[in-house]
């Protein structure tokens, strides 16, 4: 399997030739001890190098295979780069200073400059399918200087290349990075939302990019933004603790509401200085509003009939759908303030795209105005096998919601993950951003994870504007985002806002960086930031 954009994209430095240097051993050249070993290829991760510890693993997504106490003594302190054990593996290298460099291959390296160390170890799966590597050693003599690594006859995995400083080369970057997580694979950036502030500043909220050490939920992390999305600043860091969080303006006061944990409670925090401090949610009267096991996402709130709304769920296997009102008025951080309507729970049974889609929930639901003056909660359904369909639940009153499976779902492409819907006076269209599946994408697959194919549930590599007049039929405007790899490429949970002729929106995005690859697509490293200019004219 060969993923095109990514080889395409390969940066102008990785161009050079191969150096043909003498075959004398380079027993006079170290290991790097201060200079970067850049390296380029596909799919390419740096990872631990830990002898006979079973839970590190070498190749990505293969979550079996380790070093086992066969290693040479020699790598035990390194890192090595590797692909997913179906690919090559580095095709290219250069190092800051003149060094040594190991790789280790499946199969003999008969090129000029390689020598053979005569040492051979084991990666093992704990059975019957271990890897066999032989080390080999190259000097570099010219610093910074691209190294072709020769095409390797019958090799059977990823050739694995150690250095002490690996970055990985040759990337690519999706529109402004405001954020990454502190420790790649340790934890993962969650609930992106963007709001504009009264002061003209953007402010982000997500959570995941820092660490949280205390064994809790996550801390929620605030960006800020005065020049329209060119550069972000801290804007407050870990001070209050929240998943699943929503950040919006009501009567000149930021709120932000979700729940204190993951499956905990509903809570409402307020700001009264643009995001630098916050109320804390402590008991009913200042912002704990329901107690129990609830889930969202970063959706918006919407103004109807005197009363502000948003929707929710609970936190279980099949998740009950329900929404959440209060009068425009009212004091939000009580709790009193707020009504909680009847729960709709999903029926397994319910025919979906003419067929019933086992394992089916719908969560993360949007309150939207219609057309003709109602309110409804808009849903994804999240099923494996379309990821095309959303429901359409109707909000009766602040106690009574209702979804009728006869005529309550509908087709947007992407619809099985996560969206926000807007709706855009001058159009007269509702937007969103969604990630549909590419039917070449669907079935793809690794040894590992994903060896019986990816799921469309997991895909989400390509990112597309669509827009309704009714909020049934969809229509695509434009792809925005594309990457041919659904496997560590996401392009997800996207939160955005009007601005003018433009959208501006933020994204929890998975892609391969300067440190290696995120865990997987779900997994995302990056808070992203985006413009797309003039959305209106397709």
């Amino acid at each position: 399997m060969h993923f095109g954009l990514l080889t395409l994209l390969f940066c102008a430095a990785c161009s050079g030739g191969s150096e043909q240097p003498d075959n004398k051993p380079s027993t006079a050249l170290p290991i790097s001890q201060d200079g970067a070993i850049n390296v380029y290829g596909e799919l390419i991760d740096v990872r631990e190098v830990a002898a006979g510890d079973t839970d590190t693993y070498v190749y990505p997504i293969n979550e079996i295979y380790y070093f086992d106490e066969s290693l040479p003594t020699e790598l035990g302190k390194l890192k090595c780069a590797v692909s997913v054990k179906e690919l090559k593996g580095v095709e290219k290298f250069a190092c800051s200073e003149m060094c040594g460099v190991y790789v280790a291959s499946t199969a003999p390296i008969k090129a000029v400059g390689w020598t053979d160390q005569n040492k051979d170890f084991t990666v093992s799966n704990g059975g019957d399918k271990s890897v066999k590597y032989s080390l080999y050693r190259y000097k570099i003599t010219t610093p910074n200087e691209w190294i072709d690594v020769p095409a390797v006859e019958g090799q059977t995995a990823s050739l694995l290349l150690f250095g002490r400083d690996i970055k990985v080369q040759g990337t690519i970057t999706y529109g402004t990075t405001i954020a990454k997580v502190d420790e790649l694979r340790e934890t993962m950036v969650a609930n992106p939302s963007i709001i504009r502030l009264p002061n003209g500043e953007l402010l982000v909220a997500c959570s995941g990019t820092l660490r949280n050490t205390n064994g809790k939920g996550a801390w929620v992390n605030f960006y800020a933004s005065a020049d329209n999305g060119a550069t972000w600043s801290v804007r407050n860091h870990g001070k209050i603790e929240m998943s699943y969080e929503s950040t919006f303006l009501h009567n000149g006061v930021l709120y932000i509401m979700g729940t204190n944990k993951p499956a905990g409670d509903v809570v409402i925090h307020a700001s009264y200085d643009n995001g630098y401090t916050w109320t804390n949610a402590v008991d009913a009267n200042s912002g704990l509003l329901l107690e129990g096991a609830f889930h969202s996402a970063p959706v918006p709130v919407a103004i109807w009939n005197g009363r502000i709304w948003r929707g929710m769920e609970t936190n279980e296997t099949n998740k009950k759908v329900f929404v959440m009102s209060a009068p425009v008025d009212a004091n939000l951080l009580a709790a009193s303030s707020w009504t909680m309507s009847n729960m709709l729970i999903y029926d397994k049974n319910w025919p979906v795209d003419g067929k019933s889609l086992k394992g089916s929930q719908m969560i993360e639901g949007n309150v939207v105005i219609t057309p003709d003056n109602r309110l409804v909660d808009i849903l994804r359904v999240d099923e494996e096998r379309y990821g095309r369909t959303i429901a359409m639940v109707d909000v009766v009153s602040s106690k009574k919601v209702t979804f009728d499976p006869t005529t309550g779902f509908h087709t947007l492409p992407g619809g099985g993950k996560k969206f926000t819907i807007r709706y855009d006076e001058q159009t007269q269209k509702y937007w969103t951003i969604t990630n549909p599946v590419d039917q070449k994408d669907y079935g793809k697959k690794f040894e590992g994870k994903y060896a019986s194919g990816i799921k469309c549930g997991n895909i989400r590599n390509h990112m597309v504007l669509y827009s309704s007049r009714n909020l049934k039929e969809w229509t695509e405007e434009r792809e925005i985002l594309a990457s041919d790899d659904p496997f560590f490429h996401g392009f997800q949970y996207v939160d955005w806002i009007f601005d003018g002729e433009d959208l501006l929106a933020v994204i929890r995005l998975a892609a391969p960086e300067e440190r290696g690859l995120p865990t997987r697509q779900h997994d995302a490293n990056i808070l992203g930031f985006i413009r797309v200019e003039n959305f209106r004219n397709n």
